[in-house]
């Protein structure tokens, strides 16, 4: 695989073995709720050459490969996961992280290039020495059509049952569109662990007379507040398209959970132009004039 990790060339030679040995404990019923096959899991090795970071050759001294890994978050999603520990002549050593990301999508029409392209992280490891500086880049990696099949002619093991499982999971992302895992582990994992913070939803009218909704979130810490400040700070927020793209509950982080973990008071001001009002003939002038006028005053007299 060949690319660029932080703007810089890099290339990977990497070999693969499939832990077929462990296919006789493994309940086919798993699969079904999203854990890959044995075949789909397996070790790595190989060597990365990065010539901007070091010189030499980086040797995988432990390499681990998933390609089939499930999130409870994106059921309709499949990952191939890659993770590296590379070593240098100099001692240092490296983690190379990457993942292939598959989406179920215009019936896989990016298939060939989800397929073969790589997002990586690279990261050094902390060593003794104080004056180590740390490495931190991102990058992609894409491998050609020629090396995949060389690469998997030198697959050891059973290639067929390889081919034959990997399929599986292809058809199973982007034409079966049959989502993994268990949503009832998602539940339990995200909603019942980190319940997402009560909100109060507000109704509003505008000088023109439209009616609007605003969420309110108030904030349950205590923040350290300056002498003489009495409200909690707070923030409006005015989405560009959709509401949810500032509140994610199932996602393990978003942008009114960070308000809140911050001592704010999240406000989420759903405007004339968003998708779940009607349609109507307003411009964005409007939602400058009359929407976020009210929604400020609605904030300071709740």
């Amino acid at each position: 695989m060949k690319g660029y990790i932080g703007g810089m060339p890099c290339t990977a030679y990497l070999k693969m073995q499939m832990n077929s040995q462990n296919r006789k404990d493994f309940d086919e019923g798993n699969s079904v709720n999203g854990e890959s096959h044995p075949f789909l899991r397996g070790k790595v090795g190989g060597y990365v050459v990065f010539k901007s970071i070091e010189k030499d050759k980086l040797h995988v001294i432990d390499g681990e490969i998933d390609l089939c890994e499930v999130d409870y978050r994106t059921p309709y999603t499949q990952y191939m996961h890659y993770r590296l520990l590379l070593a240098a002549s100099s001692g240092s050593r490296y983690i190379l992280e990457g993942r292939k990301i598959m989406h179920p999508f215009l019936f896989a029409l990016y298939a060939w290039r989800e397929t073969t392209t790589l997002h990586v992280t690279f990261k050094k490891l902390a060593g003794n020495k104080s004056q180590d500086e740390m490495t931190n880049l991102i990058g992609e990696l894409r491998i050609s059509m020629i090396e995949l099949l060389k690469s998997l002619m030198s697959l050891e093991g059973n290639k067929r049952r390889f081919i034959f499982h990997l399929s599986q999971t292809l058809l199973r992302t982007y034409i079966l569109r049959i989502p993994r895992g268990s949503h009832k582990d998602c539940s339990q994992s995200y909603s019942y662990q980190n319940p997402y913070p009560d909100s109060t939803l507000h109704e509003i009218k505008t000088e023109d007379g439209y009616i609007l909704s605003c969420r309110q979130w108030k904030c349950s810490q205590v923040p350290q507040r300056s002498k003489g400040e009495k409200q909690p700070k707070l923030v409006l927020l005015l989405n560009g398209h959709s509401a949810e793209s500032f509140w994610l509950p199932t996602e393990p982080n978003d942008i009114v959970r960070t308000l809140l973990e911050e001592g704010y008071e999240a406000w989420l001001l759903q405007s004339r132009l968003d998708p779940l009002n009607p349609a109507n003939n307003s411009t964005i002038e409007d939602i400058g004039k009359f929407d976020i006028p009210a929604g400020k005053r609605r904030m300071h007299t709740a």
